[in-house]
């Protein structure tokens, strides 16, 4: 296939048709689009010249899949270790918040003051005089 010059704009790849041997110029730009969108063109005949797919082409593609597909896995495999990650720091942090919590109702239960870790016979008479703002209620 041969390239002719007719502008700076304008190139023209020269062809012959393989059945009626007519000899005619497509515009380059036309011929890019057509090869990769795999339409065909016509000679001035009317005869119909496309491209085929070969299999380099078509393992070339497979190839690029397969690598988006990996990519694609490793990234999944990131984000599912992340969040494993993120679940058990979580599940560590609540095991310690409801360790505190009832390490709290105990002390409470054995009348000492969480406020001031002093030991009073009637806790709740005391809660209510000494420390009226406290809001001990459930935490879980």
């Amino acid at each position: 296939m041969k390239t002719l010059k007719v502008t700076q704009e304008l190139s023209l790849s020269v062809f012959d048709c393989c059945i009626c041997g007519i000899v005619f110029g497509v515009p380059e730009a036309i011929l890019t689009t057509r090869h990769e969108t795999g339409e065909v063109i016509f000679c001035p005949n009317g005869h119909r010249l496309g491209y085929e797919e070969t299999s380099t082409d078509k393992l070339r593609k497979a190839e690029e899949q397969l690598r988006e597909a990996r990519a694609d896995n490793e990234w999944w495999k990131q984000i599912a270790n992340e969040a494993q990650v993120e679940l058990r720091t979580t599940r560590a942090s609540l095991r310690g918040t409801r360790a505190a919590h009832t390490r709290t109702k105990n002390r409470i239960a054995n009348g000492i003051c969480p406020c001031c870790h002093r030991q009073f016979q009637n806790l709740h008479r005391h809660m209510e005089k000494q420390h009226p703002n406290y809001a001990g209620g459930e935490i879980l």
